[in-house]
C-alpha cells in the first residue's frame, strides 16, 4: 500500500533517516509528527516528501529550538498541529481544539519572529 505515513520520533533521527531511506519513504511521504529535530534533520525529512509538524511547544516563551526551526524551514514544508491534549498552545490550560492552531499561527507571527507577520501575504487556513 502506498499511502503517506505519520512519524513520531523522539531522540533517534539518525537511525529514523536510515529507515526512510532504506524503506523508501520518498514514495509515500507523510508528515512528521510534533517535530523535536534540528532544521538540518528537518531538511532531510523534507527531501523525502514529508512535511514537518509543529505544535504548541513553539508558542512557548522558553522555546529555542522550535522556533529556529520555523525560521529556517520553507513555510510551505510547515504543518500547525495542537496535539491535544499533550502540547497545548502557552496560553490554553484547557484541552487545545483545533480552534487553537489559530493562535499558534499568531503568536509565532508576532515578536518571536517564527512567521511573517499578518497582512504579509501568506494565508494559514484553519484547521
Amino acid at each position: 500500500m502506498d499511502v503517506p505515513v505519520l512519524i513520531h520520533c523522539r531522540k533517534a533521527f539518525r537511525d529514523l533517516l536510515l529507515i526512510m531511506r532504506e524503506e523508501h519513504a520518498e514514495k509515500v511521504g507523510g508528515i512528521m509528527h510534533a517535530f523535536s529535530g534540528s532544521a538540518e534533520v528537518a531538511r532531510d525529512c523534507i527531501r523525502l516528501g514529508f512535511a514537518i509538524s509543529i505544535a504548541g511547544p513553539v508558542t512557548y516563551l522558553n522555546a529555542v529550538r522550535p522556533v529556529e526551526l520555523v525560521r529556517n524551514i520553507p513555510l510551505e514544508h510547515l504543518v500547525l498541529e495542537t496535539d491535544a491534549p499533550d502540547m497545548p498552545p502557552s496560553r490554553f490550560g484547557e484541552m487545545p481544539t483545533s480552534r487553537h492552531t489559530s493562535g499558534n499561527r499568531e503568536e509565532g507571527s508576532t515578536d518571536q519572529g517564527c512567521f511573517p507577520g499578518r497582512g504579509s501575504g501568506y494565508h494559514y487556513p484553519e484547521c
